[in-house]
């Protein structure tokens, strides 16, 4: 349907396959794999997560994620089985986005739980 005021048509579809496509080859090989092993299990998982709508928007979200904290923060997520408590590709965004805001932070807590290594004592 097209408006009469302004020409804007609103039954358009849009084809998410190939931007999801184009986005993803913008991430090094091992990182399209672990995304791909990693989306296919959320949207096995989390029947609101399905459509490639979805899925396209997640690729937007983490486009400017370096590929180590993606891979990184993809294997978390499987390795604590997330999608078993349904959190989806939102969480997982969230996950990726926040790394840089909480690294200091981060680091300082490690510090705090494991210590600070002992001082080098030279004979």
């Amino acid at each position: 349907m097209k408006c009469p005021a302004c020409g804007f048509v609103t039954t358009k579809s849009y084809n998410y396959s190939m931007e999801i496509r184009t986005l993803a080859e913008s991430h090094t090989k091992r990182a399209q794999k672990v995304l791909r092993d990693t989306y296919k299990i959320i949207i096995r998982d989390v029947p609101s997560e399905k459509g490639s709508e979805k899925l396209f928007y997640f690729f937007m979200k983490i486009k400017d994620v370096p590929d180590n904290i993606i891979i990184k923060y993809c294997l978390v997520y499987l390795e604590r089985k997330y999608n078993l408590e349904m959190k989806g590709f939102n969480y997982l965004a969230s996950m990726m986005k926040t790394e840089e805001k909480n690294l200091s932070r981060r680091k300082w807590n490690e510090k705090k739980r494991f210590g600070s290594a002992p001082k080098v004592i030279k004979p």
